[in-house]
Protein backbone atom coordinates (compact mmCIF):
# COMPACT_ATOMS: atom_id res chain seq x y z
CA UNK A 1 0.00 0.00 0.00
CA UNK A 2 1.21 3.11 -1.08
CA UNK A 3 2.56 5.49 2.14
CA UNK A 4 0.56 8.70 1.18
CA UNK A 5 -2.91 6.24 1.15
CA UNK A 6 -1.74 5.28 4.78
CA UNK A 7 -1.24 8.78 5.78
CA UNK A 8 -5.16 9.66 4.08
CA UNK A 9 -6.24 6.46 5.83
CA UNK A 10 -4.81 7.70 9.42
CA UNK A 11 -6.13 11.55 9.22
CA UNK A 12 -9.40 9.59 8.11
CA UNK A 13 -10.05 7.68 11.21
CA UNK A 14 -8.41 10.17 13.71
CA UNK A 15 -10.70 12.94 12.24
CA UNK A 16 -13.81 10.73 12.41
CA UNK A 17 -13.10 8.99 15.69
CA UNK A 18 -12.73 12.92 16.59
CA UNK A 19 -15.86 14.10 15.25
CA UNK A 20 -18.25 11.25 16.90
CA UNK A 21 -16.08 12.18 20.53
CA UNK A 22 -16.74 15.80 20.35
CA UNK A 23 -19.94 16.15 18.56
CA UNK A 24 -21.78 13.07 20.19
CA UNK A 25 -20.20 12.72 23.79
CA UNK A 26 -18.47 16.15 24.55
CA UNK A 27 -20.83 18.45 22.98
CA UNK A 28 -23.53 16.85 25.06
CA UNK A 29 -21.85 17.61 28.24
CA UNK A 30 -20.80 21.12 27.55
CA UNK A 31 -24.12 21.88 26.88
CA UNK A 32 -25.78 19.98 29.94
CA UNK A 33 -22.50 22.22 32.14
CA UNK A 34 -24.23 25.25 30.29
CA UNK A 35 -27.32 24.53 31.28
CA UNK A 36 -27.10 24.12 34.37
CA UNK A 37 -24.99 27.42 34.89
CA UNK A 38 -27.84 29.00 33.53
CA UNK A 39 -29.94 27.39 35.99
CA UNK A 40 -27.91 28.40 38.75
CA UNK A 41 -28.11 31.73 38.09
CA UNK A 42 -32.34 31.96 38.68
CA UNK A 43 -33.63 32.82 41.41
CA UNK A 44 -34.26 29.52 43.80
CA UNK A 45 -38.32 30.21 43.87
CA UNK A 46 -37.94 30.33 39.96
CA UNK A 47 -35.75 26.91 39.67
CA UNK A 48 -38.02 25.51 41.80
CA UNK A 49 -41.08 26.45 39.59
CA UNK A 50 -39.13 24.88 37.43
CA UNK A 51 -39.16 21.91 38.53
CA UNK A 52 -42.20 21.76 39.59
CA UNK A 53 -43.38 22.40 36.21
CA UNK A 54 -41.53 19.30 34.63
CA UNK A 55 -43.00 16.96 36.86
CA UNK A 56 -46.41 17.67 36.09
CA UNK A 57 -45.45 16.58 32.47
CA UNK A 58 -45.54 13.07 34.40
CA UNK A 59 -48.56 14.32 36.25
CA UNK A 60 -47.73 14.85 39.38
CA UNK A 61 -49.72 17.93 40.70
CA UNK A 62 -48.57 20.15 43.85
CA UNK A 63 -51.19 19.58 46.96
CA UNK A 64 -49.92 22.13 49.50
CA UNK A 65 -50.09 25.80 48.46
CA UNK A 66 -49.77 27.44 51.47
CA UNK A 67 -47.54 30.13 51.36
CA UNK A 68 -43.74 29.90 51.49
CA UNK A 69 -41.27 31.54 53.90
CA UNK A 70 -39.10 33.16 51.97
CA UNK A 71 -35.72 32.36 53.83
CA UNK A 72 -36.36 28.97 53.27
CA UNK A 73 -34.58 28.69 50.44
CA UNK A 74 -34.64 24.37 50.12
CA UNK A 75 -38.30 24.24 50.23
CA UNK A 76 -40.19 20.96 49.97
CA UNK A 77 -43.36 20.26 47.99
CA UNK A 78 -46.15 17.50 48.34
CA UNK A 79 -46.80 15.89 44.86
CA UNK A 80 -49.84 13.52 44.10
CA UNK A 81 -50.21 11.16 40.74
CA UNK A 82 -53.85 11.26 40.86
CA UNK A 83 -53.52 8.17 41.93
CA UNK A 84 -53.70 8.15 45.73
CA UNK A 85 -49.98 7.87 45.95
CA UNK A 86 -47.95 11.25 47.27
CA UNK A 87 -44.48 12.27 46.56
CA UNK A 88 -41.98 14.92 48.22
CA UNK A 89 -39.84 16.85 46.31
CA UNK A 90 -37.20 18.76 47.87
CA UNK A 91 -35.07 21.42 45.42
CA UNK A 92 -31.22 22.36 46.60
CA UNK A 93 -30.83 24.94 44.70
CA UNK A 94 -26.83 26.08 43.45
CA UNK A 95 -24.19 24.26 41.53
CA UNK A 96 -21.94 24.51 45.23
CA UNK A 97 -23.93 21.20 46.52
CA UNK A 98 -22.05 17.79 47.08
CA UNK A 99 -24.78 16.07 48.43
CA UNK A 100 -23.97 12.64 50.63
CA UNK A 101 -26.35 9.48 52.31
CA UNK A 102 -26.87 11.63 55.13
CA UNK A 103 -28.79 14.60 52.70
CA UNK A 104 -30.73 11.76 51.26
CA UNK A 105 -31.82 10.35 54.74
CA UNK A 106 -32.90 13.31 55.82
CA UNK A 107 -35.35 13.29 52.94
CA UNK A 108 -36.38 9.99 52.73
CA UNK A 109 -37.59 10.33 56.44
CA UNK A 110 -39.08 13.89 56.09
CA UNK A 111 -41.05 11.80 53.16
CA UNK A 112 -42.52 9.01 55.16
CA UNK A 113 -43.12 11.46 58.24
CA UNK A 114 -45.52 13.55 55.64
CA UNK A 115 -47.17 10.44 53.77
CA UNK A 116 -45.16 10.20 50.72
CA UNK A 117 -44.49 7.05 49.28
CA UNK A 118 -41.22 8.47 48.08
CA UNK A 119 -39.04 11.13 47.39
CA UNK A 120 -37.63 13.46 44.56
CA UNK A 121 -33.97 15.44 45.09
CA UNK A 122 -33.34 18.19 42.39
CA UNK A 123 -29.89 19.87 42.46
CA UNK A 124 -27.71 21.84 40.10
CA UNK A 125 -25.01 19.91 42.53
CA UNK A 126 -23.64 16.58 42.52
CA UNK A 127 -24.70 13.92 44.51
CA UNK A 128 -22.05 11.23 45.10
CA UNK A 129 -21.80 7.48 45.18
CA UNK A 130 -22.80 7.00 48.63
CA UNK A 131 -25.75 9.36 48.02
CA UNK A 132 -26.96 7.66 44.65
CA UNK A 133 -26.65 3.72 46.92
CA UNK A 134 -28.72 5.39 49.69
CA UNK A 135 -31.38 6.82 46.93
CA UNK A 136 -31.67 2.93 45.62
CA UNK A 137 -32.53 1.84 48.92
CA UNK A 138 -34.55 4.52 50.32
CA UNK A 139 -37.05 5.40 47.17
CA UNK A 140 -35.24 8.54 46.74
CA UNK A 141 -35.21 9.48 42.81
CA UNK A 142 -32.02 11.99 42.14
CA UNK A 143 -32.60 14.68 39.69
CA UNK A 144 -28.53 16.24 39.21
CA UNK A 145 -27.02 16.89 36.33
CA UNK A 146 -27.92 15.87 32.90
CA UNK A 147 -30.80 14.04 34.54
CA UNK A 148 -31.84 17.57 35.89
CA UNK A 149 -30.96 19.82 32.77
CA UNK A 150 -33.02 17.17 30.58
CA UNK A 151 -36.06 17.47 33.16
CA UNK A 152 -36.30 20.86 32.95
CA UNK A 153 -34.96 21.47 29.13
CA UNK A 154 -38.50 21.63 27.50
CA UNK A 155 -39.59 24.53 30.72
CA UNK A 156 -37.14 26.75 29.69
CA UNK A 157 -37.52 29.67 27.34
CA UNK A 158 -36.50 29.31 23.90
CA UNK A 159 -33.80 31.86 24.19
CA UNK A 160 -32.40 30.75 27.05
CA UNK A 161 -31.92 27.28 25.09
CA UNK A 162 -30.85 28.67 22.19
CA UNK A 163 -28.10 30.38 23.93
CA UNK A 164 -26.92 27.48 25.59
CA UNK A 165 -26.86 24.89 22.83
CA UNK A 166 -25.36 27.32 20.62
CA UNK A 167 -22.58 27.65 23.15
CA UNK A 168 -22.27 23.88 23.20
CA UNK A 169 -22.02 23.41 19.17
CA UNK A 170 -19.82 26.46 18.45
CA UNK A 171 -17.53 24.96 20.94
CA UNK A 172 -18.38 21.08 19.65
CA UNK A 173 -17.33 22.83 15.90
CA UNK A 174 -13.91 24.84 17.09
CA UNK A 175 -13.08 21.37 18.90
CA UNK A 176 -13.53 19.46 15.44
CA UNK A 177 -11.93 21.73 13.50
CA UNK A 178 -8.71 21.68 15.15
CA UNK A 179 -8.72 17.86 15.34
CA UNK A 180 -9.17 17.49 11.88
CA UNK A 181 -5.62 19.70 11.40
CA UNK A 182 -3.77 18.06 13.63
CA UNK A 183 -5.16 14.31 12.43
CA UNK A 184 -4.05 16.05 8.53
CA UNK A 185 -0.70 17.11 9.96
CA UNK A 186 -0.37 13.56 11.33
CA UNK A 187 -1.26 12.20 8.35
CA UNK A 188 1.30 13.99 5.86
CA UNK A 189 4.18 13.21 8.83
CA UNK A 190 3.30 9.64 9.13
CA UNK A 191 3.62 8.90 4.97
CA UNK A 192 6.66 11.43 4.88
CA UNK A 193 8.23 8.98 7.55
CA UNK A 194 7.17 6.08 5.85
CA UNK A 195 8.56 7.37 2.30
CA UNK A 196 11.90 8.09 3.58
CA UNK A 197 11.96 4.79 5.18
CA UNK A 198 11.67 3.15 2.07
CA UNK A 199 14.01 4.53 0.11
CA UNK A 200 17.58 3.24 0.76
CA UNK A 201 19.73 4.85 3.36
CA UNK A 202 23.27 5.38 2.06
CA UNK A 203 25.54 3.01 4.03
CA UNK A 204 28.27 4.11 6.88
CA UNK A 205 31.34 1.66 5.93
CA UNK A 206 30.38 2.47 1.79
CA UNK A 207 31.15 6.43 2.80
CA UNK A 208 34.13 5.26 4.72
CA UNK A 209 36.05 2.93 2.73
CA UNK A 210 37.66 3.75 -0.96
CA UNK A 211 35.16 3.90 -3.75
CA UNK A 212 35.53 1.10 -6.78
CA UNK A 213 36.60 2.89 -9.58
CA UNK A 214 34.82 4.30 -12.69
CA UNK A 215 33.74 1.82 -15.35
CA UNK A 216 35.72 4.48 -17.54
CA UNK A 217 39.10 4.11 -15.29
CA UNK A 218 38.24 0.75 -15.01
CA UNK A 219 38.79 0.62 -19.32
CA UNK A 220 41.13 2.89 -19.40
CA UNK A 221 43.53 0.69 -16.81
CA UNK A 222 42.73 -2.49 -18.52
CA UNK A 223 43.60 -1.23 -21.92
CA UNK A 224 47.20 -0.13 -20.69
CA UNK A 225 48.50 -3.15 -19.60
CA UNK A 226 49.99 -5.32 -21.60
CA UNK A 227 47.40 -8.14 -22.91
CA UNK A 228 48.48 -11.76 -23.51
CA UNK A 229 44.94 -12.59 -25.17
CA UNK A 230 41.36 -10.81 -26.42
CA UNK A 231 39.47 -10.07 -23.30
CA UNK A 232 36.46 -12.01 -22.75
CA UNK A 233 33.03 -10.54 -24.28
CA UNK A 234 30.92 -8.51 -21.37
CA UNK A 235 28.85 -10.38 -18.82
CA UNK A 236 25.40 -10.39 -20.15
CA UNK A 237 22.96 -8.56 -16.91
CA UNK A 238 20.85 -11.63 -15.07
CA UNK A 239 17.33 -11.12 -15.03
CA UNK A 240 15.05 -11.01 -12.45
CA UNK A 241 13.70 -14.37 -11.80
CA UNK A 242 17.66 -15.24 -11.79
CA UNK A 243 18.81 -12.56 -9.42
CA UNK A 244 15.55 -13.79 -7.29
CA UNK A 245 17.07 -17.17 -7.58
CA UNK A 246 20.49 -15.99 -6.54
CA UNK A 247 18.98 -14.29 -3.70
CA UNK A 248 16.93 -17.36 -2.48
CA UNK A 249 20.12 -19.30 -2.42
CA UNK A 250 22.36 -16.73 -0.57
CA UNK A 251 19.46 -16.71 2.48
CA UNK A 252 19.58 -20.68 2.38
CA UNK A 253 23.40 -20.69 2.68
CA UNK A 254 23.85 -18.35 5.42
CA UNK A 255 20.29 -19.54 7.29
CA UNK A 256 23.03 -22.58 7.86
CA UNK A 257 25.71 -20.44 8.88
CA UNK A 258 27.11 -19.72 12.86
CA UNK A 259 26.75 -16.03 14.54
CA UNK A 260 23.32 -14.88 12.76
CA UNK A 261 19.72 -16.24 12.32
CA UNK A 262 16.53 -15.22 9.94
CA UNK A 263 18.30 -14.21 7.05
CA UNK A 264 15.59 -12.38 5.34
CA UNK A 265 15.92 -10.17 1.92
CA UNK A 266 13.15 -7.23 3.05
CA UNK A 267 14.11 -5.69 -0.75
CA UNK A 268 16.14 -6.47 -3.73
CA UNK A 269 19.52 -4.43 -2.42
CA UNK A 270 19.06 -5.23 1.27
CA UNK A 271 19.59 -8.64 3.07
CA UNK A 272 18.69 -8.48 7.09
CA UNK A 273 20.13 -10.95 9.78
CA UNK A 274 19.90 -11.07 13.08
CA UNK A 275 23.39 -10.46 14.84
CA UNK A 276 24.18 -13.07 17.61
CA UNK A 277 28.30 -13.27 17.10
CA UNK A 278 30.45 -10.06 16.62
CA UNK A 279 29.96 -7.52 13.58
CA UNK A 280 33.18 -8.96 12.08
CA UNK A 281 32.30 -12.55 12.55
CA UNK A 282 28.66 -11.80 11.09
CA UNK A 283 30.28 -10.01 8.59
CA UNK A 284 33.00 -12.07 7.31
CA UNK A 285 30.43 -14.85 6.59
CA UNK A 286 28.04 -12.57 4.99
CA UNK A 287 30.52 -11.10 2.22
CA UNK A 288 32.09 -14.49 1.23
CA UNK A 289 28.32 -16.00 0.66
CA UNK A 290 27.73 -12.77 -1.37
CA UNK A 291 31.01 -13.06 -2.88
CA UNK A 292 29.74 -16.14 -4.68
CA UNK A 293 27.44 -14.05 -6.36
CA UNK A 294 28.54 -10.79 -8.51
CA UNK A 295 25.29 -9.30 -8.56
CA UNK A 296 24.58 -9.36 -5.18
CA UNK A 297 28.05 -8.51 -3.60
CA UNK A 298 27.48 -4.96 -3.44
CA UNK A 299 24.43 -5.41 -1.68
CA UNK A 300 23.38 -3.38 1.46
CA UNK A 301 23.32 -5.55 4.82
CA UNK A 302 21.22 -4.79 7.62
CA UNK A 303 22.55 -6.05 11.00
CA UNK A 304 19.55 -6.05 13.59
CA UNK A 305 20.30 -6.09 17.18
CA UNK A 306 20.44 -9.71 19.58
CA UNK A 307 16.99 -10.10 21.42
CA UNK A 308 17.70 -8.45 24.40
CA UNK A 309 20.57 -5.83 23.42
CA UNK A 310 20.02 -1.93 23.34
CA UNK A 311 22.29 -2.23 19.82
CA UNK A 312 20.56 0.01 17.10
CA UNK A 313 19.98 -1.29 13.78
CA UNK A 314 23.51 -0.52 11.71
CA UNK A 315 23.92 -1.39 7.79
CA UNK A 316 27.35 -2.47 6.25
CA UNK A 317 28.20 -3.19 2.38
CA UNK A 318 30.56 -5.75 1.69
CA UNK A 319 34.03 -4.21 -0.16
CA UNK A 320 34.42 -4.44 -4.09
CA UNK A 321 36.53 -7.70 -5.38
CA UNK A 322 39.60 -6.78 -6.22
CA UNK A 323 40.29 -6.55 -9.77
CA UNK A 324 41.63 -9.80 -11.51
CA UNK A 325 45.50 -9.85 -11.93
CA UNK A 326 47.09 -9.26 -15.41
CA UNK A 327 48.68 -12.47 -16.88
CA UNK A 328 52.52 -12.88 -16.19
CA UNK A 329 55.08 -12.08 -19.97
CA UNK A 330 56.36 -14.94 -20.80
Amino acid sequence: MPSWLIGVLIALVLGLAATFYFWMIRRRQDETAAGLLALAALRWRDFSRLVLSSLQLRGLQRLSFKPEDVRNQHPSYLLGDGQGKHVLLSCKHGTAYRIGSVAIEELASEARLRGAHYGILATEGVVDAAGREKAERSSVEVLDGASLWAEVKPMLDSATVQRVVGQANALARRRIGLCWILALLIGVLLSTVLTVNDADPPSASQSASTPAPAPAEQRATTSALPQASQPAAPRARPTDQELAQQRAQVARALATTGGLRQPTWISGSTLAVDVLASEAVVMAAVCAELARHPDLALSRIQLNPAPGSSDRIRWRQCEAPPLAAPPAKS
